[in-house]
């Protein structure tokens, strides 16, 4: 009798990941994000800014991560700051009685304002970059770090040296009064004159990312108008708190 051999077709073979189970790596790691921006970025973001003023901008662009975690945290870490540091030094100036006749939402209109003003830097450079045909609104939001830690720098040092008008160590050295306001006058002047000039030049490092035409006038003429006019939008709406 003879025996009828079937011989089995060979079956292709099935890719061991389909569409639905491909690994899903889009997410973001928030623990890992958080702490490599307080162990890493924030520091290089202050070394980067402070060591190279006309560059650090861009090296902190490069080298930071490229997630949007860096500006949030930089959100938080700025209201947190401009709002308990001015509140800290004028509780300790004034005593414990002021809270009487100083509300604390002027302190919270204080730590909005870094945030404020960072949103709008990041809208100017997004319509800017737009044009260019360049819509990378992630790179302008990160980009909104640079300038929350400029402004923040600025409010806590004014807030500080704020200690020693009337007294303290610019008392002893200048005898306190008329004298010592105007130091400080001065000093919180300087500070904001240098704030100013390192965000203008930060604006323009960014910008020259996405201007390939050569043209140095897109860049030049535009960079003060952003951070100036970030300001004053940013000042309207502070003022009402």
């Amino acid at each position: 009798m003879e025996e009828t051999q079937f011989q089995q077709a060979p079956q292709p073979q099935q890719s061991s990941q389909t569409p639905n189970q491909a690994p899903q790596n889009n997410g973001i790691d928030w623990g890992g994000e958080i702490q490599q921006f307080f162990k890493k970025d924030l520091k290089s973001l202050f070394i980067n800014l402070f060591k190279f003023p006309a560059s650090g901008a861009q090296r902190f662009l490069d080298t930071s991560s490229k997630s949007v975690v860096a500006p949030l945290c930089m959100i938080v870490f700025s209201f947190i700051i401009c709002t308990f540091i001015p509140y800290l030094t004028t509780l300790m100036k004034l005593g414990s009685d002021f809270a009487s006749f100083v509300p604390f939402s002027i302190f919270c209109g204080i730590g909005v304002a870094p945030i404020i003003f960072a949103l709008f830097i990041t809208l100017s450079l997004f319509v800017l970059m737009a044009i260019k045909q360049k819509t990378d609104i992630l790179l302008a939001f990160r980009h909104s770090a640079i300038h929350m830690l400029l402004f923040t720098c600025c409010i806590v040092v004014i807030s500080i040296l704020g200690l020693f008008v009337d007294g303290g160590m610019m008392g002893l050295f200048l005898g306190g009064g008329m004298l010592g306001l105007k130091f400080w006058s001065v000093i919180c002047m300087l500070v904001a004159i240098y704030a100013i000039a390192m965000g203008i030049s930060a604006v323009r490092q960014t910008l020259q990312t996405c201007d390939n035409s050569g043209k140095e006038g897109y860049v030049w003429y535009f960079s003060p108008l952003v951070i100036f006019l970030s300001l004053w939008l940013t000042m309207l709406i502070v003022k009402n708190f």
